[in-house]
């Protein structure tokens, strides 16, 4: 069938924007949780966002459920039945190589005695999961998880950070060829009222962990553990403070190649912080004074939310006097930030609460989802449509959007160039302009490159062009 091609236009800055960027979506309700997490997936590779929510319903019951996105339209998936649970951690990624994103998903099960508890959830790849529950893995509440191959094998493990009932962890469960786990005795810091970051610090090529949060002593502390690429750990001293209740994020902001970091959460003297620490490469981490207002109980993330390039800041949760806030900071050219109040204001401040950024509707910007606490228990999950026009020139096509999908976007390592056209190449580049891979195929690996924002410039055989951004997380 032949198709029908025209050129899409970008506005320049100066050109026509909505005032406000951030639009609530109103024709679809999700239930609404707290004191939980949530993850962004395209989990039946249709080449659209998908999203799940775990937290407490008002009344502190468990929920989860998983939200299919049908054309910008959600659906909760019942094919499989998810537990219900509270004061929980999400993450999602492949963990026995079939292409299919899996998640793990623990906290405190709804329920007789009300355990906790650790589930592995397989994709199948038809819409449905199989559930294991005896994976081994103890279950955590108000902690942290992650899966990445920290044993450098080329399978993907497991770390679990939290309180465990009777004591605080962070346990390395290496996965083995059979799909089972061994505990590597990895002798990290536990922690609860916590979080974990899974992130090369040192530029080795080898996936390190940073940990905040609550310890057995009582007082918040920060750790880095330098991973040798076996599995084995040794801590690096920092000048990171100790900090709980907290968020961390990892992304090369200044474009040298090294993940820099933005922890959120709150100190000893129950002190809010909001804090950019960059990267020297070595894993050595310098504070970047900004004056941002702190945040804690919420999370914080670098996003290019407004398309220009540049990587802004997020946080939502509660401020120093124990108010519902959220906050957008836009970085400006010169490498300053402004608190951009404007855009912040239709996005409802709730605590107890998680952001998530994703492209729901595939139109190139960077979509919002919140989970939290509001008020009168209330407790709501929410949706915001970023209406940005203004792209910097970052993500222009020369036909029809509906024919070219990058995917996911954010990534965590893999893009899928989904496209009728036979491509010819695919040239990517970094912030400096610097060509840092060429790729020919329509699986795109962003493996090797540190966390940040990336140019794709797609060459088509039949001369066709396009250019488009993609966020490596």
């Amino acid at each position: 069938m032949k198709k029908t091609f025209f050129l899409f236009i970008t506005i320049l800055n100066g050109g026509f924007m909505y005032s406000q960027i951030f639009q609530a979506v109103t024709n679809q309700t999700f239930q609404g949780v707290f004191y939980g997490d949530s993850a962004v997936a395209d989990f039946d590779n249709d080449g659209k966002t998908d999203f799940i929510i775990s937290g407490a319903k008002p009344g502190y019951t468990g929920y989860s459920g998983l939200y299919k996105n049908n054309n910008g339209i959600f659906a909760e998936n019942t094919n499989t039945a998810l537990s219900p649970i509270m004061y929980s951690a999400i993450a999602v990624g492949d963990l026995n190589g079939d292409n299919n994103q899996d998640f793990i998903v623990t906290g405190t099960k709804t329920g007789e005695n009300s355990p906790i508890v650790f589930e592995i959830y397989y994709n199948n790849g038809d819409g449905s999961f199989t559930k294991n529950t005896t994976s081994g893995i103890p279950g955590v509440k108000y902690g942290s998880v992650a899966i990445a191959d920290l044993t450098n094998d080329g399978l993907p493990d497991i770390v679990v950070n939290g309180n465990l009932g009777s004591q605080y962890i962070t346990k390395v469960f290496r996965q083995n060829q059979d799909g089972t786990f061994s505990d590597l005795n990895a002798g990290l810091l536990g922690t609860y009222f916590s979080a974990i970051k899974v992130f090369d610090a040192n530029a080795d090529g080898n996936p390190d962990i940073l940990i905040t949060g609550l310890s057995t002593n009582y007082r918040p502390e920060t750790k880095l553990y330098i991973n040798s690429g076996s599995g084995t750990f040794t801590e690096k001293t920092t000048t990171l403070p100790g900090i709980y209740i907290s968020s961390i994020d990892a992304m090369d902001i200044n474009g040298d190649g090294y993940p820099d970091l933005l922890i959120s959460g709150t100190n000893y003297s129950r002190i809010p912080t909001l804090t950019i620490y960059t990267n020297d490469g070595s894993g050595n981490f310098t504070i970047q004074e900004n004056g941002f207002t702190g945040i804690y109980n919420g999370n914080s993330k670098f996003i290019d939310y407004n398309n220009d390039g540049l990587i802004d800041i997020f946080s939502i949760g509660r401020n120093a006097n124990n108010e519902n806030t959220v906050l957008l900071y836009k970085k400006n050219s010169n490498g300053t930030y402004t608190l951009d109040t404007e855009n912040s204001a239709p996005i409802i401040a709730v605590y107890m609460s998680k952001g998530q950024w994703l492209d729901y509707d595939n139109d190139g910007d960077m979509d919002l989802l919140t989970i939290g606490f509001e008020s009168e228990s209330v407790a709501q999950t929410r949706l915001y449509e970023n209406k940005t026009i203004n792209d910097g020139n970052l993500n222009t096509v020369t036909f029809n959007k509906n024919d070219f999908k990058l995917y996911p976007n954010p990534t965590n390592g893999i893009v899928n160039l989904l496209t009728d056209l036979e491509i010819k190449e695919v040239k990517i580049y970094n912030q400096l302009g610097q060509l840092v891979s060429i790729q020919k195929t329509s699986q795109i690996s962003l493996s090797d490159v540190a966390n940040g924002i990336y140019i794709f410039h797609i060459d088509f055989i039949n001369g066709q062009t396009a250019k488009q951004k993609v966020i490596k997380k």
